[in-house]
């Protein structure tokens, strides 16, 4: 179809015409395609439990209560039950698991001295970043950087 139009033979148009016809056609007998159009129901759990998702990885995994029931018009406790539905983690735990994963990633890849990392995550506390880190990956952020630069060849 593309070649009759381009080359601009007489009837091209015709031709063209036809072809679609019979490509729709085709998409209608049995055994063939159909299609439909269907609207997104956006107060279905998975959607919210995606649009939150969407919502830490904007913030870096800081969340805000308030800030939530505002971005979302539903309470944090009725996101918090989407949340724990879909992963199996209160809304705290999801952004923690977020946060310590980007912690982990920060640290092999960057050369950002581990406060630095900790604070562009949110954490107002370098203590709590530590025991935190320590609990997640059973070794402090130093020694972390150190082992996994010594295995390079692994994955974060």
């Amino acid at each position: 179809m593309i070649g009759e139009l381009k080359e601009q033979y007489p009837g091209c148009a015709n031709i063209a015409h036809g072809l679609l016809l019979r490509f729709f056609y085709s998409m209608t007998k049995e055994h063939g395609y159909e299609a439909y159009f269907s609207q997104m129901d956006y107060s279905s759990p998975d959607y919210i439990f995606v649009q939150v998702h969407e919502y830490l990885l904007r913030t870096n995994g800081v969340l805000n209560r308030r800030e939530l029931e505002q971005e979302f018009h539903y309470s944090a406790d009725y996101l918090n039950k989407i949340v724990k539905q879909r992963s199996g983690m209160t809304l705290v735990e999801y952004s923690q698991a977020y946060r310590m994963k980007q912690a982990a990633r920060l640290i092999c890849t960057t050369t950002e001295s581990i406060e630095k990392i900790s604070q562009e995550l949110g954490f107002e506390s370098k203590s709590y970043f530590y025991r935190l880190f320590k609990k997640t990956y059973h070794m402090s952020p130093a020694a972390y950087r150190k082992y996994r630069r010594g295995n390079s060849h692994e994955h974060v």
